[in-house]
């Protein structure tokens, strides 16, 4: 929000939908109860719950900023179906962050989730995976769960950042706003952030050096995420890659890494050697491809080639 200069615009009361102590432990109650900061005797802030709305001035779009509500989950999703009503809002993007196997070292996978198989194919090409999950839901899936109910659509992008690390960071945050940008298409600066994810980096590897477990446990963890492209990667030098299914992933992973210009080369020779059959959707990943890239020129041919094979021609540049 500070980065987007948004201003306020509107607020959910939380007194509905939040615990403020909880009978039991004080390590339980903690769980529940406002955070306050005394300094040399004097009360200087009580931390309550807030849910605000923001208004960004540079295009159409809101922000929201909340807490998951302990409880009335039906209504707080009502408040803020209604909210979007009012303002004409058809799309919900949901942002947040999950404890993974994710090196600090390396950039944090980002997995997404939709209320329709159109939205998904649709963010496709922002080189986000696919979430596959079962388990204890949040208020955030239950949303999504709603969406239709009041015909809208919703998406949510969390990102897997470590799970040996605990509070703010500040590199999940960079590649989250950066993608973030890149999905609402709006221009951004963010000179500001690298700095601070720079420092943070480097703050967490010189702690991490102090721990011979640790340090063995992240070296681990770098190993299992490079690997996961390697292999693809030097099949893809070889020659031995000759099959379209694994053209075609290795271009998605190439995505997924923010390696657009890597993924639309892919794709391109796998076209030019008939590897990789003429389809729609081989040349909407290749179009894709180099817009991520910014390559806006070499989109133009396979939008155009893409949507001669499409039936309703979605494809075609207006």
């Amino acid at each position: 929000v500070e980065l987007f200069e948004a201003t306020p615009i509107a607020s959910i009361d939380p007194e509905p939908f939040y615990i403020y102590n909880f009978p039991g432990t004080m390590e339980l109650s903690a769980l529940f109860r406002p955070h306050i900061r005394i300094e040399e005797g004097l009360i200087e802030d009580a931390e309550m719950p807030t849910n605000e709305f923001y208004s960004y001035p540079g295009g159409q779009v809101v922000f929201f900023v909340g807490k998951e509500p302990n409880m009335r989950w039906k209504h707080f999703g009502e408040d803020i179906f209604q909210f979007c009503r009012d303002l004409e809002i058809k799309r919900i993007l949901f942002v947040g962050s999950f404890g993974g196997t994710v090196p600090h070292t390396r950039e944090p996978r980002l997995y997404v989730t939709c209320s329709t198989p159109e939205l998904l194919k649709e963010m496709q090409v922002f080189g986000v995976g696919r979430t596959a999950y079962e388990g204890p839901g949040s208020f955030s899936s239950y949303l999504m769960s709603q969406a239709s109910h009041f015909q809208m659509e919703m998406v949510s992008l969390v990102a897997e950042i470590p799970s040996y690390l605990q509070g703010r960071n500040p590199l999940c945050i960079e590649a989250v706003t950066r993608r973030l940008a890149k999905i609402l298409q709006l221009e951004l600066d963010l000179d500001s952030l690298r700095p601070e994810s720079t420092e943070w980096e480097m703050h967490i590897s010189s702690m991490v050096e102090e721990s011979e477990e640790l340090s063995d446990q992240v070296r681990k963890l770098e190993e299992e995420y490079d690997d996961a492209l390697v292999p693809l990667q030097l099949a893809y030098i070889q020659d031995l890659l000759d099959k379209d299914a694994d053209l075609r992933r290795l271009a998605q992973l190439l995505l997924f890494l923010e390696l657009p210009y890597r993924a639309a080369l892919v794709m391109e020779r796998g076209l030019g050697d008939e590897i990789v059959e003429r389809d729609e959707e081989a040349f909407e990943m290749l179009s894709n491809s180099w817009i991520a890239a910014r390559e806006f020129d070499k989109a133009v041919d396979p939008l155009e080639e893409g949507a001669a094979l499409s039936e309703n021609g979605d494809l075609y540049i207006a």
